[in-house]
């Protein structure tokens, strides 16, 4: 059977080459230059593992691959617009001349927008491949609900998810040492926390499924959201320093106490101190939750079957990402090991991730260099 941590490894790379393999001619169109490597493409797909789980916990049997497909999609055609928003010549970063956030707010949307309209109205809105993309998904989705109640539902939160991108670019890209804490507490929970219930929140669509994802388990999501955010912005300090995303929770917090490190590191890649002051500040210790909070988070989506297992998995592999960072001062050790996989599950993820998933990391490294140029980057937390 082998350990939690190797089953549930298996599960998600199982569903997501299932689900890319009928989808891959969509994605290679949507994102013609392939600034999604396939290391992406394939954890990006994987999330259909969440709204599989929320379907057959809500009871859904017959629309399983349907579902998982529409989720794959969801995911990664957010992953397309994302690549651009996210880069350093479109919002200028921390130290762009003139900055202006009112009209970066406004070229974040206006860009956003034509993927939105096509899932909307479920027809391309302009000739652009990613709104083809859009609307197919769009198709998707309102074949597969069983209500336009429940397909409104999913369509307003992925319309709030786009918008949380707009506000995203804005403060990720300001001086970590102006923007106000409380806002990118705010935002960190809403990227991965809307990312992760959209595409959940496709299981709950079908006729089979007794009911969609309700209040109490949504707010969950943005509780997790802000854990998996912020792993993600520990995961990659290194590319988000570079595109000028300096202003991230564990961004934020170090500036606060060493307010130089983060410019010396965009201005002269001087990634070094970056590294050393955030585990010098314990920042990797600290925003992380501990188990009495993961326990709370399982318990708040326990109707949803493996959907809180799925989540504590990416959680703890963008933990383990951080961990085995080149640049990390951070031991690999059976101490470290307890402090950032605190509860039981977690200490089983890191054990196996310690053994069997880095060699597969390696593995989709080579394919990556070798299918597209460039470094590649995973997608989980957006």
């Amino acid at each position: 059977m082998g350990s939690p941590a190797t089953q549930l490894d298996r599960a998600l790379l199982q569903t997501a080459a299932h689900h890319l393999r009928p989808i891959a001619s969509m994605i290679a169109a949507a994102d013609p230059g392939a600034s999604v490597s396939p290391r992406s493409r394939m954890l990006c797909a994987g999330l259909a593992c969440l709204a599989r789980a929320c379907y057959a916990a809500l009871g859904g049997r017959q629309h399983a691959q349907a579902v998982g497909e529409a989720s794959a999609m969801l995911s990664l055609l957010t992953k397309i617009d994302d690549q651009v928003i996210d880069d350093l010549e479109f919002h200028g970063g921390p130290l762009a001349v003139g900055r202006d956030p009112i009209a970066l707010d406004r070229r974040t949307r206006a860009y956003l927008a034509p993927t939105l309209a096509s899932l909307r109205q479920a027809a391309p809105t302009t000739a652009e491949p990613r709104c083809a993309l859009a609307a197919a998904l769009g198709q998707r989705l309102r074949a597969l609900a069983c209500s336009r109640e429940r397909l409104d539902h999913l369509l307003d939160t992925i319309a709030y998810g786009w918008e949380v991108q707009v506000r995203a670019v804005r403060l990720l890209s300001s001086d970590p040492t102006r923007v106000d804490p409380a806002a990118i507490e705010a935002v960190t929970a809403d990227i991965s926390g809307a990312w992760l219930l959209m595409v959940t929140m496709i299981g709950g669509l079908p006729e089979d499924a007794r009911r969609p994802v309700d209040a109490r388990e949504s707010a969950a999501f943005y509780r997790w959201g802000l854990h998996i955010q912020t792993a993600d912005a520990l995961a990659d300090l290194h590319r988000d320093t570079a595109d000028g995303l300096v202003a991230s929770r564990p961004g934020v917090r170090l500036a606060a106490v060493e307010p130089t490190l983060w410019r010396r590191a965009f201005t002269s890649a001087e990634l070094g101190p970056l590294y050393q002051g955030v585990c010098a500040a314990g920042l990797d210790l600290t925003t992380l939750p501990d188990a009495d909070e993961l326990d709370r988070l399982g318990d708040a989506l326990a109707e949803l079957g493996l959907v809180p297992t799925w989540l504590r998995w990416i959680h703890g592999f963008l933990a383990w990402r951080w961990l085995v960072h080149p640049m990390c001062p951070r031991e690999l050790d059976e101490a470290q090991l307890g402090a950032l996989f605190p509860d039981r599950l977690g200490r089983e993820l890191g054990r196996g991730w310690a053994g069997g998933w880095a060699r597969w990391q390696r593995a989709m490294t080579v394919a990556d260099q070798r299918g597209a140029a460039g470094e590649a980057e995973p997608c989980l937390g957006r």
